[in-house]
């Protein structure tokens, strides 16, 4: 029997995936494969229709990107292989692009004020403006991730004893973990709990979720279950950016809060595994490759260093 690429991909994702967000990305990646090299059976997969998608790849995206295609290619033909669709899984034999060591996604703090102050200026440009300043203090002030912001309920705050659960719906890894809510995330929760309720005209109920921008400017689409896709916050932050001239995006505050956290002023010795379990990392090395070293915490632990010399020798 001929198998479609795609046909197949969603079968494993029917079988093996249990997010919508995922099993999306799958279809995408594969759609994209069978676009650019020109394959649509199982049969048409050879080296030469992976070099066509390796060229024309290369021609518009990063290496990096490029390695990700083929991570979810193997995955694919690795099932299919299991499954007795086919013999050999080609994209085993092929190598990644060498990808240098990016900088690390870490936001200055005053270019995250000038994001604040440019909202609040054009207020016009940007609405509605509380909205997406309350979504800036949530990211900043907690490091859940674009998708965990977007899925998060009434029923996960609990304002009582200021803490944010944080659902496996959202979770890269699967997991449901809860984290201490700041002060200053719970103002703004409030208020957007409170401006969601006069829009609806009701109150909001356990599962109702507390990021919609469609609610308040008809320029977002509210999706079903009446919240918004995570694309419409990647899509805010470029245009904010673009503006500012300046790199500014939803996962570059989990990298910043986790710098933050690692490099506490003064003295103190930072705590990296109370870092991991407020970013729900299951690898402390997964915490770390978020993290960057301040100079001044590299210049306070130098100058701890004994002195050897009994005097200056020339």
């Amino acid at each position: 029997m001929m198998r479609k690429i795609l046909e197949v991909a969603n079968e494993f994702a029917e079988i093996n995936i249990f997010n919508d967000h995922t099993h999306r990305t799958i279809q995408d990646k594969v759609k994209v494969f069978c676009e650019r090299s020109g394959a649509v059976y199982l049969s048409d997969v050879s080296l030469a229709s992976i070099t066509r998608f390796k060229k024309s790849t290369l021609e518009v995206a990063k290496p990096v990107t490029y390695n990700g295609y083929i991570r979810y290619m193997r995955l694919i033909m690795d099932y299919a292989k299991s499954q007795g669709y086919i013999d050999q899984n080609l994209f085993k034999s092929i190598r990644l692009a060498p990808v240098g060591v990016a900088p690390r996604k870490v936001m200055e703090l005053e270019l995250i004020d000038r994001a604040c102050l440019q909202i609040v200026q054009k207020p016009h440009e940007y609405r509605p403006h509380w909205f997406w300043l309350a979504v800036i203090y949530t990211l900043y002030y907690s490091g859940m991730r674009r998708r965990q912001l977007v899925t998060l309920k009434l029923k996960d705050i609990d304002f009582e004893n200021s803490l944010i659960s944080l659902s496996y719906e959202g979770s890269k890894t699967h997991r449901s973990w809860v984290i201490p809510m700041h002060e200053n995330v719970s103002a703004r929760l409030h208020d957007l709990i409170l401006r969601s309720e006069a829009a609806l005209g009701r109150k909001l109920k356990d599962d109702d979720f507390l990021f919609s921008a469609g609610r308040f400017y008809p320029r977002y689409k509210v999706i079903r279950g009446g919240g918004m896709k995570g694309g419409a916050i990647t899509g805010f932050f470029k245009r904010l950016g673009k503006k500012l001239d300046l790199p500014i995006g939803a996962h570059r505050f989990r990298h910043t809060l986790a710098t933050e956290l690692c490099n506490p002023p003064g003295i103190d010795s930072p705590d990296i595994f109370a870092v991991q379990a407020l970013l729900g990392h299951t690898s402390i090395q997964t915490t770390r490759s978020y993290t960057e070293t301040s100079s001044a915490r590299m210049e306070s632990l130098m100058n701890k260093m004994r002195e050897p010399f009994s005097k200056s020798y020339v």
